[in-house]
């Protein structure tokens, strides 16, 4: 009876380790070995019907996709080596003074018209370049790195957010990851980190008038007057920057008593 009893639980154990492992694959929640294709299959690709010209990513690099549940826009970003050939500095290996490192790199940003949970179809979209330091580069691809050789996996589940996926290629072998988790969740999660690190760097280096000011990457064009500091629109010149001015951040703070 008791080793009837064993079996039964080995195998509920066996069932249930299954069902744990589809479910984090199903949601994305680990870290992969090799693209999104080969971790999840389409379902991890935000735009597998509009994304078929995507370039190889190379021996080294970062690709992301960024899409907020409500937001007008999505995100495509490629980190590429520049110049053609250069090699990358990795933080877990030595310098070396005969080696051609990368001076600077090319960020290749595509900005489309959000799908909002509709069926995959031909959607409008912007393509942008920007060249990011390689001090910039390094600590993105590092930290990224990193995070994603000691990540085992969440403890919560987000059903809206922002969706982030990435592959990050190091020397030729490519890891992903998709995830909506916050970065104030979690801060050791790499999706969300490359997605606020994403963020940082675009609102320093990239186009102006083409990336959300909010932290999660949403953006609509209807401010929401409660929250006059909350600005849910596109990184324009704002000629009173935050909370000075006349503008009604700057009044509503002005307005609050002094602590």
């Amino acid at each position: 009876m008791v080793l009837r009893h064993s079996a039964v639980a080995f195998v509920l154990a066996l069932i249930l380790t299954g069902c744990n492992k589809q479910k984090a694959r199903d949601a994305g929640d680990g870290v992969f070995e090799g693209t999104l294709a080969e971790a999840c299959g389409e379902d991890c690709l935000f735009w597998s019907e509009t994304d078929d010209e995507r370039r190889v990513q190379g021996t080294d690099g970062l690709r992301a996709y960024i899409e907020p549940s409500f937001g007008d826009f999505s995100y495509r970003f490629e980190i590429v080596p520049q110049p053609v050939g250069c090699i990358t500095i990795w933080p877990d290996e030595e310098f070396a003074q005969d080696k051609n490192y990368c001076a600077h790199y090319l960020v290749r940003l595509r900005k489309q018209v959000s799908q909002n949970g509709q069926p995959r179809t031909a959607s409008e979209f912007e393509d942008f370049r920007f060249i990011l330091p390689q001090e910039d580069a390094r600590e993105l691809l590092g930290v990224a790195d990193r995070l994603a050789q000691d990540w085992t996996g969440g403890r919560s589940f987000t059903l809206d957010g922002t969706s982030i996926g990435f592959e990050l290629t190091k020397r030729g072998k490519t890891r992903s990851m998709i995830s909506n988790e916050p970065l104030d969740t979690d801060h050791r999660n790499p999706a969300a980190w490359v997605g606020a690190e994403l963020h940082r760097l675009a609102l320093a280096y990239g186009p102006t008038g083409q990336i959300p000011r909010r932290y999660d990457w949403h953006s609509s064009d209807s401010d929401d007057g409660r929250f006059p500091c909350n600005n849910s629109g596109l990184n324009v010149p704002d000629p009173d920057g935050f909370g000075t001015g006349d503008d009604a951040c700057a009044r509503s703070l002005t307005d609050q008593p002094s602590r």
